[in-house]
């Protein structure tokens, strides 16, 4: 059982450093975009962001971005499985009456 749940690890930190890329590359394609745009008429992606931006202000709440989802599913996978990790490894030390506990 050891051995999933250390691959689970394994692949959510993985999974976080991809999308961490991801993110990245695109800052900077947009910001690129951005200012090969400030020369030119019609902005359509400067007035887009801008409209963007005043949907987003004019919410009652903040919804959750797709990249803060998109981080939710492996910093999960990560928790469970330190946690699965963490009771096997104090399995074996925990005095016998706390294990029906923990059945």
């Amino acid at each position: 059982m050891l051995f999933p749940t250390v691959a689970a690890v394994v692949l959510s930190s993985l999974w976080l450093a991809q999308l961490r890329y991801f993110q990245d590359l695109a800052k900077a394609k947009w910001q690129i975009v951005l200012q090969a745009e400030e020369n030119r008429k019609p902005r359509y992606f400067t007035e887009e962001y801008a409209a963007l931006a005043q949907i987003r202000s004019t919410r009652w709440r903040t919804p959750f971005r797709l990249t803060e989802l998109e981080r939710l599913v492996p910093r999960v996978i990560q928790i469970t499985a330190l946690l699965c990790i963490a009771y096997r490894l104090i399995w074996p030390v925990l005095p016998l009456e706390w294990h029906a506990w923990f059945v």
